[in-house]
């Protein structure tokens, strides 16, 4: 359904190109960067 597909939860997550702002994508870029920041 229309609706579902444009709830803010979907967009983020339909995001998930390299670099993008999807949640998975946001996640590997926090464990990159505590890796480079020696956390």
């Amino acid at each position: 359904m229309l609706v579902e597909d444009l709830a803010p939860k979907q967009v983020v997550a339909a995001r998930n190109s390299y670099g993008g702002t999807g949640f998975e994508q946001v996640k590997q870029a926090i464990a990159e960067a505590k890796v480079i920041v020696g956390e």
